[in-house]
């Protein structure tokens, strides 16, 4: 049963494999940086910030890597905490809807959002799309998204050629997930669980979902508030 939300924000990110560890480390840093103010300590309207690491099934050893990479960033402010819910059933075998609802069960502030690993959340994001929530008190809030492709080097991610992706008007124009901010407050809890992901991509479908019932805020739809890494060699 999702909880009643109180204060603060709560950011879900579905983490599948340890290969993804240095792109994992980049994301959480990030989301330290989206929630934050100008001094660098987490805004007050979104204190305290829960990050949320949802695992399909890791290992005693694969959960403390993905403690020990977090550890030293969690350290950096005390108004953050990361959190590792582990799905232990056998079944199903596509845990990406049933990782993503996970996380929203446990979710315990007023303010959501959800990144996909390779999203780097820009700095005040969250704070810029809590105001937009704030001013038309709207349920959802959306902001742009600049897909950067990357190739690996190592365990080091570098710049590939840069792209811009179309500005999204609206969901139907952009194919990866938006950056997005949910008050959980003006939704129904029952609207907070996917059934299924019928475009491939849980996050994009949640959205999507949402904004066709609830009052959604576009204003930042055209502003770069997140980066989409996109692996495009190794090197």
């Amino acid at each position: 049963m999702i909880a009643a939300p109180r204060g603060g924000l709560d950011v879900l990110l579905v983490f599948e494999d340890l290969v993804d560890l240095p792109r994992l480390e980049q994301g959480v840093f990030a989301l330290l940086g989206a929630a934050s103010d100008a001094q660098g300590a987490v805004a007050s309207s979104l204190s305290p910030l829960r990050i949320h690491l949802c695992l399909p099934r890791f290992s005693v050893a694969e959960l403390r890597a993905v403690r020990d990479a977090t550890r030293p960033i969690q350290d950096l402010c005390p108004e953050m905490a990361v959190r590792l819910h582990n799905w232990h059933l056998p079944e199903p075998h596509d845990l990406r809807v049933p990782l993503l609802n996970l996380g929203m069960e446990r979710a315990e502030g007023r303010y959501l959002g959800c990144v996909e690993i390779g999203q780097l959340m820009s700095p005040g994001a969250y704070r810029r799309l809590h105001d937009r929530l704030v001013v038309t008190g709207h349920a959802l809030a959306v902001g742009g998204v600049e897909e950067v492709p990357v190739a690996w080097w190592g365990d080091v991610i570098l710049p590939a050629r840069r792209r811009q992706s179309p500005k999204p008007d609206s969901l139907d124009s952009h194919h990866v997930a938006p950056a997005f901010l949910l008050d959980r407050w003006r939704i129904s809890p029952s609207d907070l669980r996917l059934r299924a992901a019928w475009s491939g991509n849980p996050l994009r479908d949640l959205v999507t979902s949402i904004s066709t019932s609830q009052p959604t805020d576009y204003a930042l739809a055209d502003a770069r508030l997140c980066v989409q890494q996109i692996l495009v060699a190794n090197i």
